[in-house]
């Protein structure tokens, strides 16, 4: 099997390091050019410990628990290996130390510098300061190596010699000169790192250009040389296994080869997977099959199954004599001994037993079963002789001896898939609780910082706008370690302890109390999850399978079951989101649920339960929402993946991080989402899955990206910038009916990005002469957007598709205008069956006891809800239009000047609101004169109308129009209910109005009437507003026409929200209620110069004119406060 090699992970920053194994084997400690020795438990270690040097470091090595570095301050400085806690310094050189090494008994350490000397200090004792300084080499020292009878040391330079010293008498022995020349070791050729046979020590090997030439200690002499054809670059590394069986050699081009020293094979050979240079190659002392390298980028790699047949040989060659095995030594012999003395002969049997052979004595027995087996097969063995036994049949023999204790059957095996371990809950955006000082949340709110240490257990909580609250210190006394953080509070939570119940705090800063802090304890056996915090309200999670919601002051809400073990949970407004366990997946992957609740405000419903999906073999490691409230989730393989509402509430992948990682070890945490501008805010980890909390990480932004098919191509990128477009537009619908603001501009935007995107598919499906496709396009744009296409299909000569793209915008226009006058329709119809519904309701002094206007106005009778509230609105107007009454009172006086009966009085206010009518209705004026003269036989009209009139009392009328009244904004709306109410109550007078006039002349002018229903045109909100957008409009469609213009105006006031409608309408009605006072200065100027004029003989400008005389007595006889009730009353007995 071949030998397999791991991906390789950051470790440090880009230069020269250098590898070590510690504690036997138990950690891998390596060091860079960025001053740190990390200390790592294996190579899928994710929080390695670092110890900071300080300088640059070119060498480590590490014996027990002492951790010695070369740095590039021209000292040996030694380091506790368990705390990282500095030990002094050990040896100084006048220049950077650029080798370091044990010896194997751990007694010497020898020190290698670029001053061309090399130190060997006795270290056993750490207070001895026993050195033997080396000089002799012209060059810096390139590596240094002890044998390992801790006689000799090797040394290589750049001088170019390989030189061999004799440690106690500080002398050469021994010189070769093997290697290039250079003048420092950043520029040499290779490190020519060398290595001695282990144990024995009996060969040193030396890396020399595209082989390795291993000496004899005894004799000095080169003894075989170890190569391979595939070698292209120079070999720089050896290093022995810990057995002495294999030597590993690593090329300056990334190849790492090892071979079998007895056979002189090449067994394995292993190639960087990014082809560079190796500086750090080290065997584990307690795998003989497995090699750890760094680079000189600073990653590091593993190579694992070195081998195994190699290396393993020794023990299969014991193997392959079972019996030598078995009573090789005297271990066996003390064993059947041992056994035959606790049996001390009691059980002999009786002469001529059959079972007599058992009862002989163990030490006779033990001899007879290996004369059996080793007996020559010679002419003196009888037929009887007891033949060969195979070593099973032997070991059932020795089981059958007395005393010894029998075997245990063998136990059923499982053989099938295990089951994937369920992966633990965590708290979104925070760090592992196992690390001295971590993130416990960090936020689009803020972040929250633990730091334990037997110094200090504390809190710090820092808010990216200080405007929110400023940064709070907390001493950590109950041991927290989980935190939820919003705009609103701080959430706390511990684990339960033996002597205490799992508890959560709640620091509520917004709170507008003294009281900014409650606390309450879990029940017993019950332990805090997951925190989350929304809008006014707290959950948590825990074990017991329970969701726990709280108010933000601290009431409980409610407590929710959850169907599985609880993963992780987020919450945002009104929303809360429960990732949990539905059960065992299949091997290597996770099987979660979810659900998406709306657990506050009026609709508390449940939106979403089901299966939530995630990468495979991989994890959930954040959840949360975007800050537009679309919930996001985020797996170990780097994909993020958004819920699609327009779809079914499915889920779609936005985005892949692991494509922006520069290594495979690299990771992105992820700690916002942003919809619109699209954002994905993450914190780069290299060589790590999570930050470091000192110094503060950086936070960058990430693209998201669907993941289509043939992303390189134009056509797929503008598929891909449409599809997410729409995507991460779906939010604006949600959040209106959440009751939130949305702007318009942005919406705009965001429209128009798709627009521009689908005209540049509909031109490449064009060119590439794909109609169909193209026509396919076209049914996702509007009516606007198809006239261009059909434009552009005309241009480039594609006349079939313009024509059948002609259908097509024909068709969406008439749906837009069917889907228009259906919107239009219902908003009519809503808007007569309110008026319907009041027009029983009309209330005059006769028929109700008088009350105050006040609460007639409000409790009229028992309506729908929405009129009570619109009601309760105009009843705190009542004020200002009591003070408009008088001037009210004198218009209804002149309009009833121009009428055909004095009944018709002026319009009771409907208080429906002015938005539900359509922009383009017509309203019709129920005071239009008719144009049909009237007879002169015609009765006088009061008299029919007041004998079914029951009596009133004066001044019900003017309360009773004060209680229907609307507000200011809604006069235009209402004026066509006063028509409808009094259909009921007036039949008789509407019947006469109806009969026809005497035809007037074509030449005579207009009546005031008709005059003044031109000139009382009332402005609407949608006419003044359009106004004003007109330029802004032309500007961002200059090549739309006028009725273009007009329906994105449309559009863009049913945007608007009601507020801004009601704002727009009410400076409209301002501008009208100007202009009508003008038309009424002007109307009063007509009718005085009417009076001076004679009278014609028409009869209808006779009764005209005494209603006009008759209006005018009234208004003697009455004070202006009166009500209009009065003062027809006064009219109609003055006519008779």
């Amino acid at each position: 099997m071949p030998a397999t090699r791991k991906p390789v992970r950051y470790a440090h920053s880009e230069g020269h390091t250098d590898i070590c194994y510690g504690q036997e084997g138990r950690y891998l400690i390596t060091c860079g050019t960025d001053g740190d020795v990390r200390v790592w438990e294996g190579l899928e270690d994710d929080d390695p410990k670092t110890i900071s040097v300080g300088d640059k470091i070119h060498a480590v090595a590490a014996k027990n628990n002492r951790l010695l570095t070369g740095t590039d301050s021209n000292t040996v400085q030694a380091h506790t290996l368990s705390d990282g806690a500095p030990d002094g310094i050990l040896a100084r050189f006048t220049a950077p130390v650029s080798h370091l090494v044990y010896s194997e008994s751990g007694k010497l350490l020898a020190a290698g510098a670029s001053d061309f000397n090399i130190r060997v200090l006795e270290v056993e004792d750490e207070e001895s300061t026993t050195q033997y300084l080396l000089h002799g080499h012209q060059a810096p020292v390139l590596s240094v190596a002890v044998d390992p009878q801790d006689k000799y040391l090797a040394s290589s330079s750049c001088d170019g010699t390989v030189a061999i010293w004799n440690i106690t008498e500080k002398n050469q022995v021994k010189s070769w000169n093997l290697l290039p020349k250079c003048s420092d070791v950043s520029v040499a050729k290779t490190l020519c790192r060398l290595a001695w046979q282990p144990k024995t020590g009996k060969y040193l090997a030396v890396p020399v250009e595209k082989e390795v030439q291993v000496f004899d200690k005894d004799t000095w002499e080169k003894v075989f040389t170890l190569t391979d054809d595939s070698i292209e670059q120079p070999i720089s590394l050896v290093a022995w296994s810990p057995n002495g069986v294999l030597l590993a050699g690593a090329c300056v081009d990334g190849t790492i080869l090892v071979w079998d020293v007895s056979s002189k094979n090449c067994v394995e050979r292993v190639k960087h997977e990014k082809s560079l240079t190796i500086c750090g190659l080290v065997w584990n002392p307690a795998n003989c099959t497995e090699i750890a390298y760094t680079d000189v980028q600073g990653q590091l790699g593993l190579v694992e199954n070195v081998a195994p047949e190699s290396s393993n040989r020794q023990k299969s060659e014991a193997a392959d004599d079972p019996m030598a095995a078995m009573f090789d030594g005297d271990d066996d012999d003390d064993f059947l001994l041992s056994a035959g003395d606790h049996d001390d002969g009691s059980h002999s049997n009786a002469p001529g037993d059959p079972d007599d052979d058992d009862s002989m004595p163990v030490p006779t027995q033990r001899k007879r079963i290996k004369a059996n087996i080793f007996d020559d097969d010679d002419a003196s063995m009888g037929a009887d002789s007891v033949s060969m036994k195979p070593a099973s049949d032997l070991l059932d023999d020795v089981d059958s001896i007395s005393g010894l204790p029998t075997r245990a059957p063998p136990q059923p095996v499982y053989q099938g898939p295990k089951p994937t371990p369920l992966q633990p809950a965590f708290q979104p955006g925070s760090t592992p609780v196992s690390l001295a000082h971590r993130f416990m949340v960090w936020n689009s709110t803020g972040v929250v910082k633990c730091y334990n240490s037997e110094e200090e257990n504390s809190i710090d909580i820092e808010f990216h706008d200080t405007s929110v609250h400023h940064s709070m210190h907390v001493t950590n006394h109950l041991n927290h370690t989980l935190a939820a953080l919003s705009d609103q509070a701080a959430l706390l939570a511990c684990e339960s302890t033996d002597d205490a119940p799992s508890k959560l705090v709640c620091l509520h800063f917004s709170s507008w109390d003294n009281s900014k802090e409650w606390s309450t304890a879990m029940t017993d056996g019950e332990d805090i999850q997951v925190l989350a915090i929304g809008q006014g309200w707290v959950a948590v999670a825990t074990d017991k399978r329970l969701v726990r919601v709280w108010t933000v002051a601290g009431i409980q809400k409610d407590v929710i079951s959850v169907p599985g073990p609880v993963v992780s949970m987020a919450a945002y407004g009104t929303q809360l989101f429960v990732v949990y366990h539905m059960g065992t997946g299949i091997p290597g992957d996770q099987l979660l649920g979810a659900q998406l609740q709306e657990v506050s405000g009026r609709r508390r419903r449940k939106v979403l339960e089901g299966q939530l999906p995630i990468s495979t073999k991989s994890t959930l490691t954040w959840i949360g929402f975007s800050a537009e409230g679309t919930p996001v989730t985020y797996d170990s393989c780097g994909v993020v993946r958004m819920m699609n509402r327009g779809l079914g509430h499915s889920w779609t992948p936005v985005a892949n991080t692991r494509t922006h990682c520069k290594g495979k070890s690299d990771n992105y945490w992820l700690v916002g989402v942003n919809e619109n501008p699209q954002q994905l805010r993450c914190i780069p980890c290299k060589g790590s899955t999570f930050p470091p909390v000192l110094p503060r990480p950086a936070v960058t932004v990430l693209p998201f990206q669907l993941p289509l098919c043939e992303l390189n191509t134009d056509k797929s990128q503008l598929e891909e910038s449409f599809v997410r477009s729409r995507l991460f537009s779906g939010h604006f619908q949600f959040l209106s009916a959440q009751g939130w603001e949305v702007e318009d501009l942005a919406r705009a935007d965001v429209q128009r990005e798709q627009d521009d995107t689908l005209m540049k598919l509909f031109a490449l499906a064009c060119k590439a002469d794909r109609e169909c496709r193209a026509a396919e396009l076209c049914e996702l744009m509007d009516v606007n957007r198809l006239n261009f296409a059909i434009k552009y299909a005309s241009r480039v000569k594609r006349i079939a598709l313009a024509e059948f793209l002609n259908d097509l915008a024909r068709r969406k226009a008439e749906e837009e205008a069917g889907e228009q006058q259906e919107e239009e329709e219902e908003e009519e119809q809503d808007f007569r069956g309110y008026l319907d519904s009041q027009k029983n309701h009309i209330e005059t002094e006769w028929s109700q006891p008088s009350t105050p206007s006040v609460l007639r106005s409000s409790g009229t009778s028992q309506r729908s809800s929405r009129q009570q509230q619109v009601q309760q609105e105009e009843s705190e107007e009542e004020m200002e239009m009591e003070d408009r009454e008088e001037e009210e009172e004198e218009t209804d006086s002149s309009d009833v000047k121009r009428r055909s009966g004095p009944i018709l009085t002026k319009n009771t206010k409907s208080s429906y609101p002015k938005s539900a009518l359509s922009l383009t209705q017509e309203r019709k004026n129920p005071f239009k004169v008719s144009s049909q003269p009237k007879t002169p036989t015609e009765a006088p009209r009061g008299s029919s109308v007041f004998d079914k009139m029951k009596k009133t009392s004066p001044g019900s009328r003017a309360k009773s129009k004060t209680a229907l009244s609307p507000r200011g904004d809604l006069k235009t709306a209402n004026k066509t209910s006063a028509t409808s109410k009094k259909q009921s109550t007036q039949s008789t007078l509407l019947m006469a109005a109806k009969k026809p006039r005497k035809q007037e002349p074509e030449n005579q002018p207009k009546t005031s009437s008709e005059g003044q229903e031109e000139n009382k045109k009332v402005m609407k909100g949608f006419d003044l507003w359009f106004d004003q957008e007109r330029s802004t409009l032309q500007e961002e469609n200059s090549e739309e026409s006028d009725a273009g213009l007009f329906q994105l105006a449309i559009r863009g006031w049913r945007k608007l929200d009601k507020q801004e409608q009601k704002d727009w309408n009410e400076k409209a009605k301002q501008m009208s209620e100007t202009s009508s006072q003008d038309a009424d200065l002007k109307k009063r100027k007509r009718e005085s110069e009417s009076e001076e004029t004679p009278q014609g003989d028409d009869e209808s400008l006779k009764g005209d004119k005494t209603l006009e005389d008759s209006g005018s007595q009234a208004k003697k006889k009455k004070p202006l406060s009166t009500s209009v009730n009065s003062k027809l009353s006064a009219f109609a007995f003055n006519k008779d």
